[in-house]
């Protein structure tokens, strides 16, 4: 399998399974049959396209800091996010910020704090957990510390088919009703 995927995504998907893909925070033993990371939202939907159409599990992964096993594998792909690590913008008069899944907490920590702001949820291990597996587990409880913030999903949404649904965006802030970004994030 990871000759195969390395013909489709190349160095994206890595020689050999580093241990350190294979488990997490609780130690338990995992086993993949390969490890890949992206380094665009394009190319997790064609990782995900790729093992839709071959019914190849995944396992997206983060910072590897969850205590619940959520990320130790049992066969199949890895999709760990730690080159999707870009702060895409970042408005500090508006406390508005877009980042990608991969950014470490602490460095979103650092980068709101020198502009005199805070980004108040400590899910612990701030320089190797991730805000993407921050958000979809609800580590450091924000939902209590920042209630408004309502489109952590506001990019685009991959799914395994290709296909792009947007969940939102600034304006639609303080728009009533359903609120597109939490339905997806961490479904």
């Amino acid at each position: 399998m990871i000759a195969d995927l390395r013909r489709e995504f190349g160095e994206s998907v890595l020689q050999g399974l580093p241990s350190e893909y294979l488990t997490d925070f609780t130690r338990a033993p995992g086993r993949a049959d390969a490890v890949v990371l992206p380094r665009t939202a394009e190319e997790v939907a064609a990782v995900l396209a790729w093992c839709y159409e071959r019914e190849v599990p995944i396992v997206p992964r983060g910072g590897g800091t969850g205590a619940a096993a959520g990320a130790v594998p049992d066969g199949g792909v890895v999709l760990a996010l730690d080159r999707l690590d870009r702060v895409r913008s970042f408005d500090p008069e508006l406390w508005r910020i877009h980042v990608e899944a991969g950014v470490p907490t602490g460095r979103l920590k650092q980068l709101v704090r020198e502009s005199g702001l805070m980004f108040a949820p400590d899910p612990g291990a701030p320089e190797q957990s991730q805000i993407g597996g921050n958000i979809a587990t609800n580590a450091g409880e924000r939902r209590n510390h920042l209630p408004a913030l309502g489109d952590e999903c506001a990019s685009p949404v991959r799914f395994a088919r290709r296909a792009r649904v947007s969940a939102g965006d600034a304006a639609q802030q303080a728009v009533r009703g359903i609120n597109r970004g939490r339905a997806v994030c961490g479904a």
